[in-house]
């Protein structure tokens, strides 16, 4: 039996200078990314909802979410979440550092500072509540794969931590399919490794991913019975996959046409678009390069499976349009696509010195990735910039509507409110394209709408109204008084009828 201190010292001795680079370069570089958001309370939308919340999602197929986030106890906890996202996302460099051999230092710094800086992680970010919890997904999926590549009876191990990173969030399961991918792509393009050789590992994976989704399968399904809960319509969870031949054409050209967005957009001249075309060159350098190096042409069963790898990344990037039907893309579900920079680093840590045209690959690959980098932290950076500029106009509108209630007359107390219409305007919208694009700010207001409105007033102004239910607000919405209503800010856009107060915020038609 061992000492404390002595275990540490022991376990001191096991850890490889790789992990200890990746994850400190992921932690250093996390930390300074996300100070701002660290020492902040910056909400959202749906964080007025999530001030303390026992993350029980499991409508949406987030069985496990509520034991995820519950390492961080369930408030909104600006620090602690953060800096436990930060640390999930450190040991999931450590994985991915270890599972494809990195060893040059700069590799390394650059795989970490893309996994923690990647705009689907600070999108993450933006969901403070809930972002630890998600963030150990990630980290779940890392550790699943290397745990089946490396270990001969690490598949059991790998279906379990798959089953939990279903279960916080499902959107993980694209970032695991690439890591297997680009692992596969890395085997044959740059090891050389026959294909025979893969076969045991390539079945292994597969038993692992089933073993994992009939495990989570079977958990959600046991707990929506024991809770008495059924699944949730959003984003198409509660209905399943269709296997017609039109979802399938419907969602191949989702997929590429998604993917051709997140990298490029609209094509319009941006920082952005231009380090993503350097990006496609740099991969293409990598492919020709190695496929002539290694002759990789001479060997079809290897060049088939390498094509298919290729070929399967728009699709398994955004494998959700074909496990959703109706399933609507943001940031937080991208994770995948972070895997694609990894080849250009993959080809650094074998390139040649002597070999004049490596040379200059290597400074142009540092130089995409560093300003790669550089260019995620700014619009994280931004993004919690128009996260506080929308409180801050929300917090103004909130403080005028709670000054009206103040100043209205009425004959008995105001016990409900009545949201009628969304105060938006045409810059209103879930994500903002900086680019890249970023989820989490609601600009320029982060509540619009009835609930949101609702729980603003009473977290923030400490009013204590309830939700005028459908059946009081469209009678209202009929009548004479509604008629003479103006939109707001108008003098008569809020009107008190018996216990309710009604605000009108644009015209609706009931």
């Amino acid at each position: 039996m061992m000492m404390p201190e002595q275990f540490f010292k022991r376990l001191n001795t096991h850890i490889k200078k790789e992990w200890r680079i990746a994850f400190l370069s992921a932690f250093v570089i996390g930390f300074f990314t996300y100070l701002w958001h660290l020492g902040s309370f910056l909400v959202n939308g749906d964080s007025i909802h999530n001030f303390h919340t026992e993350q029980n999602t499991i409508h949406l197929g987030r069985c496990f979410l509520t034991y995820t986030c519950g390492i961080s106890s369930f408030y909104d906890l600006p620090t602690v979440n953060g800096l436990l996202g930060i640390l999930y996302v450190a040991f999931c460099s450590v994985c991915i550092a270890e599972l494809f051999q990195l060893k040059k230092t700069l590799s390394i710094v650059l795989t970490s500072g893309l996994l923690i800086t990647f705009p689907s992680v600070a999108s993450t970010f933006a969901y403070n509540f809930t972002a630890d919890g998600y963030l150990l997904a990630m980290l779940f999926g890392a550790l699943a794969v290397l745990l089946t590549c490396r270990y001969q009876f690490g598949l059991f191990a790998g279906a379990i931590l798959l089953c939990f990173s279903y279960g916080s969030y499902q959107a993980y399961i694209a970032f695991t399919l690439m890591i297997v991918v680009v692992w596969l792509i890395w085997q044959l393009l740059f090891l050389k490794t026959p294909v025979r050789r893969l076969l045991g590992t390539i079945a292994k994976l597969l038993v692992m991913g089933v073993l994992g989704s009939l495990a989570y399968l079977l958990s959600l399904n046991a707990l929506l019975r024991i809770q008495g809960k059924k699944l949730s319509s959003y984003q198409g969870i509660s209905g399943g996959m269709e296997l017609s031949a039109e979802r399938i054409k419907e969602a191949i050209l989702s997929c590429l046409h998604y993917f051709k967005h997140f990298f490029f957009g609209g094509l319009t001249p941006s920082l952005y678009t231009l380090l993503n075309l350097l990006l496609v060159v740099l991969i293409a350098y990598v492919v020709l390069r190695l496929l002539w190096k290694n002759r990789i042409f001479c060997h079809i069963p290897e060049c088939v499976l390498l094509l298919l790898c290729f070929a399967s990344i728009p699709f398994v990037t955004a494998v959700f349009y074909f496990i959703s039907p109706g399933v609507a893309f943001h940031t937080l579900m991208c994770a995948g696509f972070s895997m694609i920079y990894l080849l250009p680093i993959l080809y650094l840590e074998q390139s040649e010195i002597s070999f004049k045209p490596d040379v200059v690959f290597s400074w142009a690959a540092f130089a995409v990735l560093f300003l790669s980098i550089y260019n995620f932290i700014l619009a994280a950076n931004i993004n919690f910039l128009y996260m506080n500029r929308s409180y801050e106009i929300t917090y103004g509108l909130g403080l005028r509507i709670a000054n009206r209630i103040e100043q209205t007359e009425t004959e008995e107390p105001i016990r409900q409110i009545g949201i009628i219409g969304e105060i938006t305007t045409e810059d209103s919208g879930y994500n903002l394209n900086l680019p890249p694009e970023m989820t989490g700010a609601m600009y320029p207001y982060m509540v619009s709408e009835q609930l949101g409105m609702t729980a603003f007033l009473n977290d923030y102004f400490g009013l204590s109204l309830r939700n005028a239910p459908d059946d009081v607000v469209i009678p209202f919405v009929h009548s004479e008084k509604y008629r003479t209503m103006d939109i707001w800010p108008g003098k008569n856009s809020v009107m008190v009828d018996g216990d309710t107060l009604y605000v009108k915020f644009t015209d609706v038609e009931w």
